[in-house]
């Protein structure tokens, strides 16, 4: 018995995994959803990995880390202006056949809490870049209960 594309044991031409046979594409609004969707999250993760990506720890620490290959560290700038950090770079290279200038900016705002003294960044020989810092510990003195009170509604009866 020869093996054909309507053998009898394989399974029914109709369902939609012998799709391909038909000359009429489906329409499935739910396919292009699914598409779209699969298509955002890879733009996201290729921005994730050219912006950088901030990560704040439970205990109170903060990372932030961006790819900057091709860049010496003599050409690298960090600053922390105000609550915002930026990290810029600037290559120059010429030649007598070829002149290559490049830059990047990228800025981010620091959680809220940090020590700005803590902070720090390192730089590795692949090219990444990785800026850290502490949160501030909140001292004994500048805790404090907030005490909860019951208000009264107009018929005199407490409510929460």
């Amino acid at each position: 018995m020869a093996l054909r594309l309507l053998d009898p044991f394989f399974a029914d031409p109709f369902t939609p995994t012998y799709r391909w046979i038909s000359p009429r594409r489906y329409y499935d609004p739910l396919r292009e959803v699914s598409h779209m969707l699969n298509m955002a999250d890879a733009m996201m993760h290729q921005m994730e990995q050219h912006l950088g990506e901030l990560d704040v720890t439970e205990d109170g620490k903060f990372q932030y880390g961006c790819e900057i290959g091709g860049f010496r560290p003599e050409e690298l700038k960090v600053d922390l202006e105000g609550d915002e950090v930026v990290v810029q770079g600037e290559h120059k290279f010429q030649d007598e056949r070829q002149s290559i200038h490049r830059t990047f900016v990228r800025k981010f705002n620091l959680p809220e809490g940090v020590d700005k003294e803590s902070i720090r960044c390192d730089l590795d020989n692949k090219g990444r870049l990785q800026i850290y810092g502490q949160k501030l510990a909140l001292e004994d003195s500048q805790k404090k209960k907030i005490p909860i009170e019951l208000k009264q509604n107009a018929k005199g009866n407490k409510t929460a």
